[in-house]
């Protein structure tokens, strides 16, 4: 019977999970037409804006703005999550550090992030990673910073906006702080 019972809730969880990705998806196609009247507003915003980022993320936000991606759309929303732009198709790994193979992909472009986590390198450098479930397969993992279309400055901190860090030890399912 237990058994059945699991079967039964991994089923509703996986209707819910479809369900808020059609959403999603729904939202990506609306915001997309207005983000094109935007984008010239959008890329004034950022000219204005003066960073205290490092210079990992002061590169990314360099490398975003140049190509016109960043979201004006981008904001940590009551209850923790990032609702932000990102690459289509953007990998998802299974730890923030890019270690191996992807364990999913993206398929929308305005995407929720429960929460980021830092990956620190041999040369004392970190990266800005962001927490989410994939489309393809649904698996949870680790999205990086330059997929994600974050506001100047954001990535250097993303608790100073609302968005918690992730807990070390992460179990599939996304729990976070």
């Amino acid at each position: 019977m237990n058994e059945t019972l699991n079967e039964s809730m991994k089923s509703v969880s996986q209707s819910r999970i479809a369900l808020w990705a059609a959403v999603v998806a729904l939202l990506s196609l609306v915001s997309a037409a207005c983000i094109d009247d935007a984008v010239d507003e959008t890329a004034a915003e950022v000219a204005d804006v003066e960073v205290a980022a490092s210079a990992d993320d002061a590169d990314v936000t360099d490398q975003k703005a140049k190509a016109g991606l960043l979201d004006h759309d981008c904001s940590v929303q009551p209850g923790g999550w990032l609702y932000c732009g990102n690459e289509y198709f953007a990998p998802i790994y299974a730890s923030p550090a890019r270690l191996g193979d992807p364990v999913d992909r993206k398929l929308t472009t305005h995407s929720w992030f429960n929460c980021w986590a830092y990956s620190l390198f041999p040369d004392g450098s970190t990266r800005t990673w962001y927490h989410t479930q994939g489309d393809l397969h649904g698996n949870w993992g680790f999205m990086h910073a330059s997929d994600v279309f974050t506001p100047p400055g954001f990535d250097e901190n993303p608790d100073r906006y609302g968005l918690h860090q992730c807990l070390t030890d992460l179990p599939s399912g996304g729990a976070h702080r």
